[in-house]
């Protein structure tokens, strides 16, 4: 199927000006053509499908049902397996694949420590004196889109459990997510207040796991575990389940719900 459906959802398409290889159907004819030994993997390549936001906003207007994510994933895995990073460049990715993000508690400090240096008057003083020009490129962009983080007080606060206002319409799993409930905290808290709104009661296990998004967008398959240990805290809970950070989760809810009602 190659309707075209999903260029219009497809943000990497629109912003680059309509090209086609930065569509999901380009992308995919990229790997197919990969695959199949017409072309080699190469840098451009490589650049084009790590320019994919992973939204999957493809996925549901794709009336094959292709699923992008998954591919785009697996895709990644396969040209960093092949790949050889520089020693620097190994190092930060273990310190942070294995050092910091499987941790909760080293997520939450290090956004304490975003939100010192955003509050205390650094951030401002750096940008002033032209030092983060210093930084690689892909560090100064990061560094100019640092959302304001939560301080260590609002994370250790995150409540269990959220009554619905007004009538109780459903009954929610909410899976908070690593990266979403620290450093984007706010987004889930807007999350949660409209599923409030929305009739939903809403309850925030404790013993969530990990989704493995972070590893899977980067291309490290090892990081990923089986949905068992991803969601212990969700597993067999009565409530839908929702995902604000990657939509993963949306792929292992079968599994993890006794039934399709909530």
């Amino acid at each position: 199927m190659r309707c075209g459906f999903c260029l219009p959802t497809c943000p990497t398409y629109i912003q680059s000006g309509y090209n086609e290889s930065q569509s999901p159907r380009g992308r995919i004819a990229l790997m197919k053509a990969v695959a199949d030994g017409m072309i080699e993997p190469d840098e451009d390549i490589e650049r084009t499908l790590n320019e994919c936001l992973g939204c999957r906003a493809c996925e549901p207007v794709c009336p094959s049902g292709v699923k992008y994510g998954h591919l785009l994933e697996e895709a990644r895995d396969i040209i960093n397996q092949n790949r050889k990073f520089a020693m620097p460049v190994k190092l930060a990715r273990k310190l942070v694949f294995k050092g910091l993000f499987p941790h909760p508690k080293r997520m939450r400090t290090v956004t304490g420590l975003m939100r010192l240096y955003q509050r205390s008057g650094l951030q401002k003083a750096a940008r002033a004196s032209g030092i983060l020009k210093l930084l690689p490129e892909t560090l100064g962009t990061m560094e100019r889109i640092l959302p304001q983080a939560p301080s260590m007080k609002e994370m250790s606060a995150r409540p269990k459990y959220l009554a619905a206002e007004g009538a109780r319409r459903k009954t929610v799993a909410f899976f908070a997510g690593r990266l979403m409930d620290t450093l984007f905290m706010r987004t889930n808290d807007a999350t949660l207040k409209l599923l409030q709104r929305a009739g939903c009661d809403v309850h925030i296990p404790d013993t969530q796991g990990r989704c493995g998004a972070l590893h899977g967008h980067a291309g490290r398959k090892t990081g990923r575990r089986s949905s068992r240990k991803k969601y212990p805290g969700l597993r067999g809970h009565p409530g839908r389940l929702y995902c604000d950070e990657c939509g993963r989760v949306r792929r292992f809810s079968r599994r993890l719900r006794p039934s399709a009602e909530g």
